[in-house]
């Protein structure tokens, strides 16, 4: 009986563990394309499942001619009505920045990605974006 409860009770731990880790979803960014001239690169619409805020983390951004590194701005967009957009944030090197409030919403939302400058030559992008 003693073993019963023991392992009933590992049993248990365990599946609330898996449930409440279940949630998370990202997306990975993977040598993704910025445009030039501050042009904007769009991410196809992801569905978000619960009230978390959503966060970008840029792993690497650089200059596609120069190599050098590029300053990123990201903002998400809701796609349903009532939704709001977030504000444009600078995404930081290894750090989570969150997109505030405005990303809690449950619905379809779209990553938007940009150069913080006006640039001739486009910049590839690695990142990750956590949308629950």
């Amino acid at each position: 009986m003693k073993y019963l409860k023991i392992t009933l009770t590992a049993f248990i731990a365990t599946f609330i563990f898996a449930v409440y880790n279940a949630n998370a979803q990202t997306l990975s960014l993977v040598d993704i394309t910025i445009p030039s001239f501050k042009g904007t690169y769009m991410t196809s619409q992801q569905d978000k499942w619960d009230t978390n805020t959503q966060y970008i983390k840029k792993t690497e951004c650089t200059d596609d001619l120069s190599g050098d590194g590029r300053a990123i701005l990201a903002k998400v967009h809701g796609m349903f009505a009532g939704m709001s957009d977030s504000s444009w944030v600078t995404a930081t090197k290894n750090q989570n920045v969150s997109f505030g409030s405005n990303s809690q919403t449950i619905g379809g939302w779209k990553l938007y990605l940009q150069s913080n400058k006006n640039l001739i030559t486009t910049a590839s992008f690695w990142g990750v974006w956590t949308i629950n």
